[in-house]
């Protein structure tokens, strides 16, 4: 991984911080961070049970559908979406949970099991969008969420890290939460609220005046046919094509030059 120098760091940490006073001080374009943050302890209490070590093994289909419903999770909006596709093998799906609330094994290996960087996925649609938000919910101290959303913010503040695009997912969010968590700690703040201003980041620089919860907070959409963030400017979208080109429907007809 590239180290991001110490300069830019702090210059994205005061940004993130400037952010912040933003929403403390009523700026109406935050106002949708209202609900987010006043749901953390209803959010954490409720689905860390569910997704315990000692659930997951018996967990209804209810129950994890449930969890990707935005009044639920009263965070990630349109992960629903992926619910049919992830429960059509529930026996499975407890496999796979089993893997990632396993703490005896390190997160790396872990996801790496999950979404090989060869080969398909334990489960179908079971990616980084619904896995990140299950670890942070399951210990809110130790992982950050890794979606279109925070992918961008990090970008935007040249913080996002140096990957591989041949490494595992394990590989590559091990390096992610690593930078989610050293932000975390420099703002003295917790993961979950920092899920949130790195949407409220998108919003105050973009300055996109229509764009509500609905469009932005933490959103993915998700057509038939790969697990795709919604993205806030085009250049999101070239990016995103780039790097998952084999898995869309185009990149089953047409090669990317």
């Amino acid at each position: 991984m590239a180290m991001v120098d110490e300069q830019t760091f702090k210059s994205a940490i005061t940004e993130l911080r400037d952010v912040l006073h933003a929403y403390k001080t009523g700026d109406p374009r935050l106002e949708a961070m209202k609900f987010v943050l006043a749901g953390y302890e209803s959010v954490i209490d409720r689905y860390q049970k569910v997704f315990s070590a000692e659930n997951v093994c018996v967990l209804s289909e209810d129950e994890f559908r449930g969890f990707l419903l935005y009044k639920n999770n009263q965070h990630w909006i349109g992960l629903h979406r992926l619910g049919p596709g992830i429960c059509k093998d529930m026996k499975k799906l407890g496999e796979a949970l089993g893997i990632l609330l396993d703490e005896s094994q390190p997160i790396r290996v872990r996801l790496n099991k999950l979404a090989p960087s060869r080969g398909k996925k334990l489960v179908p649609r079971l990616g980084k969008a619904v896995l990140t938000p299950i670890l942070l919910v399951a210990h809110p101290a130790s992982y950050g969420v890794w979606n279109s959303v925070s992918e961008s913010a990090m970008k935007a503040l040249s913080i996002w890290p140096s990957l591989d695009r041949g490494a595992g997912l394990g590989d590559k969010y091990e390096l992610i939460n690593s930078v989610i968590l050293r932000v975390a700690n420099a703002l003295e703040t917790d993961l979950w609220t920092l899920d949130s201003l790195w949407w409220a980041l998108l919003r105050l620089r973009e300055g996109s005046e229509d764009a509500g919860l609905e469009d932005s907070l933490s959103a993915e959409t998700i057509p038939a046919t790969v697990d795709a963030p919604r993205f806030g400017l085009e250049r999101h979208l070239h990016d995103f094509l780039r790097d998952n080109w084999t898995h869309t429907e185009l990149g089953t007809q047409w090669y990317l030059y």
